[in-house]
């Protein structure tokens, strides 16, 4: 009877009908990324740009380009990611579920265009926040059902007179309000992934 139990241990460790486990959100942990780069004012989409991404700005070190459609899609490592388009930095994303999951879409050809835009997702569960009121520079908008905002700001902006220091707001009935320095006045078109933690 021995033999029967080997066998059937050998099978199971054979048995790969089970669909793989989404990788742990522990340090090493990844996720696959995947969205869109588009072209911030006409909106088109930006085929064989090439991007950066990884934990620590001065080390981007998973690459990769978009296709044709400027669709791209790639394994980062879980939590809060940066991320460049053709070496220049635009996001700081919060990645802590896979594909489709998240929204990995992202705006390039800014120029003197100044946005905010991203995800606002529970910190504990990782799932879109639907009715969170945005507030950033004078602008702001309420989330829909996805948990995307965006904050367009204007264009043409006078560089040099932009330095005080900007907080961008994130409020909602079931969550402490959320606020964080965004930089020394409010430049360029850059994406932040924003978490809230409930009390």
């Amino acid at each position: 009877m021995w033999w029967i139990v080997a066998v059937a241990l050998v099978l199971a460790a054979c048995d790969d009908s089970k669909p793989p486990t989404e990788p742990s959100d522990q340090p090493g942990g990844l996720r696959r990324v995947q969205g869109r780069v588009t072209d911030f004012t006409s909106g088109a989409p930006l085929a064989d740009a090439p991007l950066a991404f990884g934990t620590d700005v001065q080390a981007l070190d998973r690459r990769t380009t978009t296709d044709a459609s400027g669709f791209f899609s790639l394994t980062v490592p879980a939590g809060r990611v940066h991320a460049a388009i053709d070496g220049t930095l635009v996001a700081d994303l919060a990645v802590h579920v896979s594909g489709p999951g998240y929204r990995g879409d992202l705006l390039g050809n800014g120029g003197t265009c100044v946005s905010r835009y991203g995800l606002v997702t529970d910190a504990v569960t990782f799932r879109p926040v639907a009715g969170a009121t945005v507030r950033l520079g004078g602008g702001s908008m309420v989330t829909g059902s996805d948990g995307w905002y965006r904050i367009d700001l204007g264009c043409d902006i006078d560089p040099l007179g932009n330095f005080g220091t900007a907080l961008i707001y994130v409020s909602h009935p079931s969550y402490p309000e959320f606020s964080r320095v965004v930089g020394r006045g409010i430049h360029f078109v850059n994406r932040i992934d924003v978490e809230l933690q409930r009390p």
